[in-house]
């Protein structure tokens, strides 16, 4: 049986506002959308990003230190936009940069009807512990895993009330 911890929902904003309007080495741009990363000649250095409106307005950031915090999607977009010096993309010099986005897909497979009652199934239902939500799981472990060469894969077990027809195609 696996556990699976599901992150609560962060408004980033509400959560870090504060602490980063502080900061005194953190200068916070809101309203501009990162659309291209700079790089010197060789690509080993990153001097600017380029930063657009959604009014049209655009301006260059030049910083010591930056920081790319725009999630799965937008970082590989942003650096395979960044192809001036690349023409691949910024570090897509292998042509991976973005190949590996994973999602995890959900689906219903089966129905299971136990003869004895659905009582035993109520201990895979999803619990709340301290305002964090946790989804039981069955799935191998990792030592079947690598025995097996098999990736990870798991089956929630969802009870339902809904009524369903069995053998009835």
């Amino acid at each position: 049986v696996r556990l699976w911890r599901v992150a609560p929902i962060l408004h980033f904003a509400e959560k870090y506002g504060p602490k980063l309007d502080q900061a005194q080495n953190i200068s916070v741009i809101l309203n501009a959308n990162a659309t291209e990363i700079l790089a010197n000649e060789t690509a080993t250095h990153v001097h600017a990003v380029k930063l657009a409106t959604l009014d049209g307005k655009t301006a260059l950031l030049n910083a010591k230190t930056l920081v790319l915090a725009c999630g799965g999607l937008e970082i590989p977009r942003l650096l395979l936009n960044s192809n001036r010096v690349q023409t691949t993309g910024l570090g897509n010099q292998h042509d991976l940069v973005g190949r590996f986005f994973m999602d995890h897909p959900h689906f219903a497979s089966a129905i299971c009807v136990p003869s004895d009652g659905t009582a035993w199934l109520r201990a895979y239902q999803s619990f709340t512990r301290n305002g964090i939500i946790f989804n039981p799981a069955i799935g191998p472990s990792e030592e079947v895993q690598r025995k097996e060469g098999i990736l990870n894969a798991t089956v929630r077990l969802t009870p339902t009330r809904e009524p369903h027809q069995i053998g009835r195609a």
